[in-house]
């Protein structure tokens, strides 16, 4: 639960996948905030990066014997910043990191504008937010909202800060929110589905699935449906197929194979409540092995064992806070103490920005910028003006 330390840990290995040799530094404006907190200068210099540029500067002189390590947001004038580095290429190769999410239209585009070939490897490495102290970070959004509702690129870019603490932390959370705050209901229903739609990054258990999976190469399916037993096959279970030639043989295979994908594609029709029934007419079927019945049933509870509804199993012992509308380094000093005081249970505290009092009161007048109605609202509940997003992980 050091934020710090995520950071610095992505960094390192964006500079050592690189390999040896001299390389230049290639960030946008926000990624060269984000390592400048973690990392000084010198310390990047001890590991072969001699030079530090801005994607968006203009005038850069070509240095083709320099290897070039490009950490960007994946925002859409980044996106156009690259292609155009990459149709006229500056560096001998580009080493691509991406701080969160790219959709495949980038993708494409980048592959698009790599007539050079010059790009080694595009990766996505989740640090997107601004390592404040080992226990708190912001996102550096000076004004997130307007008459108490979000302003879209502030939640999207809150949104996207927050989960990439999640993925860098390895953290996957359960998630409460303040109930009369509407921008902490938004913010903690865009971050749920988020994490839905990429379910396999939150993933961060190591079940026994693979195992019980069926894997269509030839080796594991002559291992799971005959067995291979010191490299040698025994096909006493597999007879009348000894004298038969190659073509009569691949028929047989043909035959199998359409009747196993036939009961896989039924298998995977599993929507109405007679459906699920049939998975206990199945377990009574003699024709069915007890090790498919096993099988079966051990994926099952390995796919729904987060169903247990919302209650926590106890008082979490890691927490991430988030405040919507600024924290305050006095807050930060209380979280370290609460860490101080309390063995075994570690907090970090994340925010849109970190306040003192001219910027807090900055954003309060950008918030209540729309009329005399936003105005009033703002004087009867002023004081309760930042929402809470909290996180509990074990």
């Amino acid at each position: 639960m050091n934020v710090i330390l995520a950071v610095k840990l992505y960094v390192t290995k964006m500079i050592e996948d690189c390999g040896p040799g001299m390389k230049v530094l290639l960030m946008d404006k926000e990624t060269t905030g984000i390592v400048s907190m973690v990392y000084t200068q010198s310390e990047v210099l001890q590991k072969e990066v001699y030079l530090f540029e801005r994607v968006d500067s203009s005038g850069r002189e070509s240095m083709k014997h320099l290897k070039a390590i490009c950490f960007l947001r994946p925002t859409k004038e980044n996106i156009e910043h690259l292609c155009s580095e990459l149709k006229n290429p500056k560096y001998g190769v580009y080493h691509i990191y991406f701080s969160n999410f790219v959709i495949k239209p980038n993708i494409r585009a980048i592959a698009e504008a790599d007539d050079h070939e010059v790009v080694r490897d595009v990766q996505e490495f989740y640090a997107d937010f601004y390592a404040v102290s080992p226990h708190v970070f912001s996102l550096n959004i000076p004004n997130c909202s307007r008459s108490g509702n979000w302003d879209l690129e502030a939640l999207d870019r809150s949104s996207q800060g927050i989960l990439a603490v999640l993925l860098s932390l390895k953290k996957y959370p359960i998630i409460r929110y303040q109930y009369s705050s509407e921008m902490a209901r938004r913010l903690a229903e865009t971050i749920r589905n988020k994490m839905r739609e990429e379910a396999t990054l939150f993933d961060f258990r190591k079940p026994d699935v693979p195992p019980l999976l069926l894997i269509w190469t030839y080796q594991a399916m002559v291992h799971e449906l005959i067995g291979i037993r010191n490299n040698r096959v025994d096909l006493s279970r597999c007879p009348g197929n000894m004298y038969l030639n190659f073509g009569e043989i691949g028929q047989n295979i043909k035959t199998l194979m359409t009747e196993f994908q036939q009961n896989v594609k039924s298998n995977q029709r599993l929507e109405s409540i007679s459906d699920m029934k049939n998975i206990r007419r199945q377990m009574a079927n003699e024709n069915v092995s007890e090790l498919d019945l096993l099988r079966m049933v051990s994926l099952y509870a390995l796919r729904y064992e987060r169903h247990s509804g919302n209650d926590l199993r106890g008082l979490p012992q890691e927490i991430i806070v988030f405040l919507i509308g600024g924290a305050t380094y006095e807050e930060a000093f209380a979280v370290y103490n609460l860490n101080k005081s309390l063995p075994g249970v570690k907090i970090v505290l994340g925010a849109t920005t970190m306040h003192n009092c001219k910027s807090f009161l900055e954003e309060v007048s950008h918030s209540t910028s729309q009329g005399a109605g936003s105005r009033t609202r703002a004087s009867s509940g002023g004081a309760n003006y930042r929402s809470s997003y909290q996180s509990h992980f074990f």
